[in-house]
């Protein structure tokens, strides 16, 4: 029996793809949630569907990856709270708030080499515009001397 369930979800994952593919954007949203009933994790449905949100409307997705970063958050996923930001800043690299929110869970996750990687990626976007960009400019600087003053051992 699990057999057959199986089954039929990796067939309705592929069915998913061809509405993507064909760019049937109701179809596909209703075959994800029929997906989601299988799974129990609120946050994964709320990312998989900024994933496909994304195939249609790039700009609305964002919006569907805060959401899915807030039950993240609720649910004290901080790991997965850090993937999800290192996803979606590939898909937005000139939004400074991401940078923010994925420095603070580098702090949280221990992980200084890598926020001290995105405060330096943060502050070259707002050297492209210091004066739009000032007040987390000045951010990233506090920031970048806070992740530099950690000890060298304590990183994961």
């Amino acid at each position: 029996m699990e057999h057959e369930i199986a089954k039929r979800a990796s067939i309705a994952w592929f069915k998913l793809a061809e509405c993507i593919e064909r760019g049937e954007k109701e179809r596909a949203l209703n075959l994800h949630r029929l997906l989601m009933h299988s799974h129990g994790d609120q946050a994964y449905h709320k990312k998989l569907e900024a994933d496909l949100v994304l195939f249609f409307d790039k700009d609305r997705s964002l919006d569907y990856y805060y959401q899915a970063a807030t039950l993240y958050k609720v649910s004290g996923q901080h790991q997965e709270l850090l993937f999800l930001y290192e996803h979606v800043i590939k898909i937005f690299p000139d939004v400074p708030e991401l940078y923010l929110f994925l420095i603070d869970y580098c702090s949280i996750n221990r992980s200084f080499k890598k926020g001290l990687y995105y405060i330096n990626q943060l502050i070259e976007l707002c050297q492209k515009d210091p004066k739009e960009y000032e007040t987390f400019l000045a951010i990233a600087y506090e920031r970048k001397i806070i992740f530099e003053g950690m000890q060298p051992g304590i990183d994961k």
